[in-house]
């Protein structure tokens, strides 16, 4: 039987996260008397004492390793899904507002414009392989590359776990400092209380960084499979006859009670003003698509309120199919127009809209500008998720 170095590792780490902290609690619980059924035998030199406290550590570990599933839930969740820039798109998609500034902030710290990348490739790389399925979003990203690392790469997956499994340490490491804050105050010992309470914050920065690391490790992985096997992004996607290509919006904000909406240059002819506008990757939502390209082109975020409908933008029977839907603007006053346009972005104007049809270079803009205004007119004074 070959020894493998890699798992041996996870094993032993695996096995720190239970008996380490479980050994800790049970011990402080015994001299506190708090607990001290759990250990019924006084520690001593026998073998006896030694067993019970083996035993009510590796018991007590046990239910710290279990209850440390929830940081997830209420840690890495909430920065990855509601704090980093897709998060914000899944947000606007669905006509949500803006997370939290601290939780944004927070997460843009954490999570670097690469790793969004990363993830974006995965998704597409995921969709076209599981294009076939009625459902491909059954399993998600990381446990789909995970599979694939166990077919393709066991190297690879190995040293995803290993980062997996210094995360599952801190996350225990975290519930057994909680949890020793608690025991440490009923026994009157406030200051090692407090030490206690302090070292929980760097140490569950340490888990959100190794869970991020085991994350976009697995994702690099996958991407370089990828593009060696020819599954990467450049592979046609397959869509129906009649599915939109593009995505955009028409973005619209109020002040002064006066509606007004934006428009921007052309990307190839700056002479041309045109409506926010892009391509829908692999497996993205349109929904999804109108929120990162208005971002992406604008420099402003914008929720979506309502579906205007499909258009074909061109006389051609190939032009491309666009689906347009009202957006709300959310943030325009954060945004530095020299700086915007500092950086080679298109410019881009405000107008009521008879002025901006006017500006508009295509009559096709206008017609979707006008459907748009008439669908905004109808929604409900309550800003509800657009469906």
């Amino acid at each position: 039987m070959n020894f493998e170095p890699q798992k041996f590792f996870i094993g032993i780490i695996d096995l720190f996260s239970i008996l380490l902290p479980g050994a800790v609690i049970a011990y402080l619980a015994k001299q506190s008397g708090i607990v001290a059924t759990m250990i019924p035998v006084e520690i001593g030199p026998g073998a006896e004492g030694w067993l019970a406290f083996f035993f009510a550590s590796y018991l007590i570990g046990h239910l710290v390793f279990l209850a440390g599933a929830k940081p997830d839930d209420w840690v890495y969740d909430p920065l990855a899904k509601n704090g980093t820039y897709l998060g914000q798109i899944n947000r606007l998609k669905d006509g949500k507002g803006l997370s939290a500034p601290a939780l944004r902030w927070t997460a843009d710290k954490l999570f670097q414009a690469a790793d969004e990348r990363a993830l974006m490739q995965v998704l597409r790389i995921k969709a076209m392989a599981l294009a076939r399925l009625a459902d491909p979003d059954a399993v998600n990203a990381f446990q789909w590359s995970k599979a694939l690392l166990s077919k393709y790469h066991p190297a690879g997956l190995a040293a995803v776990e290993r980062f997996e499994a210094d995360s599952k340490f801190f996350r225990s490491f975290a519930i057994a400092l909680l949890l020793l804050a608690v025991i440490l105050t009923a026994m009157c010992r406030l200051w090692p209380a407090v030490l206690c309470a302090l070292l929980l914050l760097p140490v569950l920065w340490r888990y959100v960084n190794q869970r991020k690391k085991a994350i976009q490790q697995a994702y690099r992985f996958v991407i370089s499979l990828g593009e060696l096997n020819g599954t990467g992004s450049d592979k046609p996607f397959a869509r129906p006859a009649d599915a939109p290509t593009h995505a955009g919006g028409a973005v619209y904000r109020t002040g002064n009670n006066t509606i007004e909406y934006l428009i921007i240059q052309a990307e190839r002819v700056r002479s041309e003003w045109v409506l926010p506008k892009g391509h829908i990757e692999p497996g993205e939502e349109p929904r999804a698509t109108a929120v990162r390209e208005v971002r992406e082109e604008t420099g402003h975020w914008a929720r979506v309120r309502a579906a205007v409908g499909t258009y074909r933008l061109g006389e051609s029977d190939t032009a491309p199919l666009t689906r347009f839907y009202v957006m709300e603007c959310l943030e325009f006053e954060a945004i530095n127009p020299v700086a915007f346009l500092a950086q080679d972005r298109r410019g881009q104007q405000w107008m009521v809209l008879d002025a901006a049809v006017a500006q508009l270079t295509h009559p096709e803009s206008g017609t979707v500008l006008r459907d748009a205004d008439a669908v905004r007119q109808r929604l409900p004074a309550k800003k509800e998720p657009a469906g």
